[in-house]
């Protein structure tokens, strides 16, 4: 177990070359250049009463209760020049027999949508199951939704897919601060985060004047890594490199609507 202890003092007065909206990775494993994608590896699982959601450029491809589906070639034509950031397999938990295989089915699933829709493959989305809770009996869960939602978009950077997760992407938790002032804030997880006097500057180098907001975020599963729409690849090289991660932060800060340094 290696961990890492990264001061926030430092990060906010390099001011020169970073941002205060960064991802940091506090303990990672860099899994390698990604040269296949089978079923995918270790998807993140959401458990939800009931699948209801709607969001902008994204794509739904159903299934039947317990069975199949068609990939409809309109919805193939529709994704052609988008790039596919994210799948959502959904399904219920509710069994109609006890020996149905649900990890059966959704490995057939998922090879059928390879087969249909090879930018699943060749674009290296990231995917999360999503498991209903809330049918308890056959008719319910027939009425539920099953199958697919593509997230997709006409280019790949945090700005463009988080905003497509706020709806259920874990939310800020933000401090007031006073920019002249040595503080220690205390989050609910038990990370201290240490900030300077000064540390903070607008964007022309000055130190901000008075207080401001500081908004700050964990991401310590999988789930909560998929569902905040941070890109998990990078190109270096030519190379495509997928990032496997264990915990990240989001930290940024604004006064008056402007972003801070």
């Amino acid at each position: 177990m290696v961990t890492f202890f990264i001061p926030v003092h430092f990060l906010l007065n390099n001011t020169n070359n970073l941002r205060m909206k960064l991802f940091l990775l506090i303990a990672a494993l860099l899994t390698g250049v990604v040269t296949s994608f089978g079923y995918p590896e270790n998807p993140s699982l959401e458990v939800i009463e009931k699948y209801n959601r709607n969001l902008e450029n994204s794509l739904k491809l159903p299934t039947d209760f317990a069975g199949h589906f068609i990939v409809d070639e309109s919805s193939v034509e529709m994704l052609k020049g988008k790039t596919i950031y994210h799948v959502e397999l959904i399904y219920t938990r509710y069994k109609s027999s006890p020996d149905f295989d649900q990890d059966a089915l959704n490995n057939r699933r998922i090879s059928q949508l390879k087969s249909k829709l090879p930018q699943v493959v060749s674009d290296n989305p990231t995917w999360s199951f999503v498991e209903q809770t809330g049918a308890v009996t056959k008719q319910t869960a027939q009425t539920y939704y099953h199958g697919f939602v593509i997230h997709y978009s006409d280019k790949m950077d945090y700005q463009t897919t988080s905003k497509y997760f706020e709806e259920f992407s874990k939310p800020f938790t933000t401090y007031e601060i006073d920019n002249s002032q040595k503080q220690d804030l205390k989050y609910t997880s038990g990370t201290v985060i240490h900030i300077e006097p000064n540390s903070v500057t607008y964007a022309n180098g000055k130190p901000v004047n008075g207080n401001y907001d500081l908004e700050y975020r964990e991401f310590r599963n999988p789930a909560e890594i998929a569902l905040s729409g941070i890109p998990m690849t990078i190109h270096e090289n030519g190379e495509e490199l997928h990032f496997s991660s264990v915990g990240m932060y989001e930290i940024k800060a604004y006064q008056n609507g402007e972003e801070l340094f």
